[in-house]
């Protein structure tokens, strides 16, 4: 169950990833983030569904899946400027803690 809620988490946030550069896919996914809740809610609920419905939200919960992992490919490994972004990371938080270091000094030198 973990896995899963971890997997419906993440799955719910990335149209908030692809919102800048990818509106029509973000947009596409909405419906499919409420057929996985619905889904989710169904499995871990124990709610009694019908063959159909119950098969209708497993299949939009994998669609939704698959998306989500597309989308995260489309996020982190084609669109060159977030790489550039994530590649430079280290480089921001050691400016930030080396910044951090020259206030605490000139506190202290101005006491």
């Amino acid at each position: 169950m973990d896995v899963i809620l971890v997997y419906v988490f993440l799955a719910s946030m990335t149209p908030l990833f692809l919102w800048m550069d990818h509106r029509k896919l973000a947009l596409i996914q909405l419906p499919l983030i409420v057929g996985m809740w619905a889904y989710f809610v169904v499995e871990f609920g124990q709610l009694q569904l019908g063959a159909f419905g119950y098969w209708a939200l497993l299949i939009i919960f994998s669609a939704n899946i698959l998306l989500a992992h597309y989308a995260m490919y489309l996020v982190l490994y084609k669109d060159v400027r977030i790489r550039k972004r994530i590649s430079q990371a280290p480089n921001m938080l050691s400016r930030v803690l080396e910044m951090d270091t020259q206030k605490a000094k000139a506190n202290k030198e101005s006491r």
